[in-house]
């Protein structure tokens, strides 16, 4: 299975009810919780989105649209990571565009320094289905950030808040 095509996999999981499974929103500490340090990076949810506990290694962060669970979500971001399995990260991104049928945007962009590539694409059918990725090799480690979202709704701000708040942390 190619980095890309497990990606998408995570995303299918989590788009298809992972509540069903046992998997629901992670337990809330009191007050607002930190930030998740993972894999080398440290990133928190966009502002007022509910945290879902992972259900694969792989899977970092997996957040939902306020006041859903991962089975009622209208809008999903997943944050995965591994060993790349394509050469670099814009043909990563290349591999994930055709995957969800949609385009590779040319326009640099960044994870905290370093360099990525940004991924959109249009739902045109019914339920949550992938729409905004950004494809990251550092340090040789993938990191991909999937959003998807419902057709005539966005997770584009979002998945930008999480790209804005995004740093890089010394691994133990």
């Amino acid at each position: 299975m190619t980095r890309t095509t497990a990606g998408w996999v995570v995303l299918a999981v989590a788009i298809s009810g992972a509540t069903a499974l046992g998997q629901g929103p992670a337990p809330k500490a009191k007050g607002t919780p930190g930030p998740i340090m993972a894999a080398g990076a440290s990133f928190s949810e966009p502002s007022g989105w509910v945290r879902v506990q992972p259900t694969k290694s792989t899977t970092i962060g997996w957040f939902v649209n306020p006041g859903a669970t991962s089975k009622t979500a209208q809008r999903m971001i997943v944050i995965d990571f591994g060993r790349p399995t394509e050469a670099d990260a814009r043909k990563a991104a290349q591999e994930l565009a055709k995957q969800w049928r949609g385009t590779l945007l040319e326009k640099p962009i960044t994870l905290d320094g370093a360099p990525g590539y940004l991924v959109v694409a249009e739902n045109r059918g019914p339920g949550l289905k992938p729409a905004v990725g950004i494809v990251v090799h550092r340090e040789g480690r993938a990191y991909l950030i999937m959003g998807g979202a419902v057709p005539g709704d966005s997770v584009a701000q979002e998945v930008e808040e999480v790209r804005r708040g995004w740093k890089w942390v010394k691994s133990r």
